[in-house]
């Protein structure tokens, strides 16, 4: 709390993070973790006892955005105007005008590229009365942070100007370039039945799960580490190894597929050049 005191920038993010989200976690320093709405309500009134006023700060929450409202989740909260807990949210205008915040930042992959993320925007702008930012793109990962947070400022807009429409596909950002996917280059894991994964999970034999490559661009990769996004779906596909699988995660509105080659534990990212056709093929398998 100390360390918040004194910053004029207030980060913060989720409890029990992912790999992706730990690791923009680890380049920031002093964030504070909530598990939801209420520690982040009791953290920011935390702050009135705070023996310094600072003026002119930034609230900025980063975590992954899911759905295809791309809402910001944060620990178990989804931050949306059709989530309940936002009414309450806006009850705290008064501390975080005491405190002084002028601004508060939504930052995960496409907060700001829907009209559910608009409206979630413009509902907390005015009933905080401080202008609210989101991201206008879907590529907000790890190099978009450094110690102080989020530094990539031109991916982001108010609620005011925000764009009426999202981008139609995901541009390839600069990342580390890897080959063509290999399902024997694939990690296999166990799924364990009583953690269940909070989307769609679907089960594919290999002879089905081949054509899933008619349907990518599986020659050409990117490490995208600290993608901001939650999977939409994953698809399994069996090991070699008798009980395990390798793991597909389906991302951003079918625009993206990521696996786990053995050693590259932040995966690889490739774009999919048929969404249609692979979420079609995807509906039709058995879902575990």
């Amino acid at each position: 709390m100390s360390e918040l005191c004194a910053s004029r920038r207030l980060n913060v993010s989720s409890t029990n993070p992912d790999r992706a989200l730990q690791r923009v976690q680890d380049r920031v320093d002093g964030e504070a973790c909530v598990s939801g709405r209420i520690e982040l309500e009791q953290l920011l009134a935390g702050l009135l006892d705070c023996s310094t006023r600072i003026e002119g700060r930034s609230l900025d929450l980063f975590a992954h955005s899911a759905g295809k409202a791309r809402s910001l989740i944060l620990g178990g909260w989804t931050v949306s105007v059709d989530d309940p807990g936002l009414q309450a949210f806006a009850q705290m205008k008064a501390t975080l005008k005491a405190i002084g915040v002028n601004r508060l930042r939504l930052i995960g992959c496409g907060t700001a590229t829907t009209p559910g993320g608009q409206k979630t925007m413009s509902f907390l702008a005015s009933a905080l009365d401080l202008p609210v930012f989101g991201a206008i793109t879907d590529e907000i990962f790890q190099q978009d942070f450094d110690a102080s947070g989020f530094i990539a400022d031109r991916k982001l807009r108010d609620h005011t100007s925000a764009p009426r429409a999202r981008p139609e596909a995901f541009s390839w950002p600069r990342g580390e370039a890897i080959g063509p996917m290999r399902f024997d280059a694939l990690q296999g894991e166990l799924v364990r039945p009583a953690r269940p994964a909070p989307w769609p999970r679907m089960f594919s034999d290999l002879e089905r799960s081949r054509t899933l490559f008619d349907h990518l661009d599986a020659e050409n990769g990117r490490s995208l580490p600290g993608l901001l996004t939650q999977p939409i779906a994953e698809i399994l596909v069996p090991a070699e190894a008798d009980g395990l699988v390798h793991r597909i995660e389906i991302l951003l509105d079918w625009q993206l597929v990521r696996v786990y080659p053995v050693g590259n534990p932040d995966g690889a990212v490739y774009r999919i050049r048929r969404p249609h056709q692979l979420a079609g093929l995807a509906g039709a398998l058995e879902q575990v």
